[in-house]
């Protein structure tokens, strides 16, 4: 009767499988989420605008020393290359230059910075991709149809991210970082697939009978089963205590 009572449940791993495809799903759309490329490509075009002004080698020490002889001994000619000068000029100039260069150093450092944080995005979002792919494979073919291709197209992305940011700050390619950026972000179709997958398979999660009540039934039928297991030992050690009763009847 028991038996007959869990057919209607069907497989009941499936319910597992369906659960932990849903789970690694979002984990995998919540991996993209956090692939922000907006700060990286703002610090990039602010950089490139100011090297460009520049579009020369600063030598930090150079200016610094050239503004202190100048000063402390009030010359009148180039430290360099000995040609008269307008001294507070020259001075009020390589003081500009400084100014720019330590900006672009800085621009430099958080560029990287900004460059660390979206590689690291991206690769939590391709082990995610990992982890979900291993989950749908376990699907059956009507559960994972169309998951598969969303998640490829999200997939490519991440590829395309990855050669992307591979590259160092002077050669990386803003554009493509802009192209990527908009196929990821919020309302984009990559996204909106991988919701609508996740909908799908909550869908086939719903139509399954209660897990609770197949549980309460499998658990009947397993000390059934262990009761079915023990009782031949039962009815021998109760026969054992009645041959040992009556010979203690015997004894007496």
């Amino acid at each position: 009767l028991l038996t007959d009572a869990l057919a209607r449940f069907g497989d009941l791993s499936r319910q597992s499988r369906l659960t932990n495809a849903v789970r690694s799903l979002e984990d995998f759309t919540e991996g993209i989420s956090r692939i922000n490329v907006t700060p990286l490509v703002t610090t990039l075009v602010s950089l490139r605008e100011k090297e460009a002004r520049e579009a020369r080698v600063f030598y930090e020490t150079v200016l610094e020393q050239g503004i202190r002889w100048i000063r402390e001994e009030s010359r009148v000619t180039c430290p360099f290359c000995e040609q008269t000068i307008d001294a507070a000029g020259v001075i009020a100039r390589t003081q500009e230059r400084l100014v720019a260069a330590r900006e672009i150093v800085n621009l430099r450092q958080v560029a990287r910075q900004a460059l660390e944080a979206v590689r690291q995005a991206v690769r939590s979002a391709a082990e995610a991709k990992g982890r979900v792919e291993a989950r749908v494979r376990d699907l059956s073919k009507d559960e994972k149809d169309g998951l598969e291709q969303a998640i490829k197209s999200a997939g490519d992305v991440i590829v395309s991210l990855e050669t992307a940011t591979r590259e160092e700050i002077l050669t990386i390619n803003i554009e493509s970082l802009r192209t990527c950026s908009s196929q990821i972000s919020q309302g984009s179709s990559i996204l909106a697939g991988l919701s609508r997958c996740r909908d799908a398979l909550l869908g086939y999660l719903s139509s399954l009978p209660s897990p609770q009540a197949a549980k309460k039934l499998l658990t009947v039928r397993e000390l059934l089963e262990r009761a079915s297991q023990i009782w031949p030992t039962i009815f021998q050690a109760q026969a054992s205590f009645e041959e040992a009763r009556k010979r203690v009847v015997v004894a007496q």
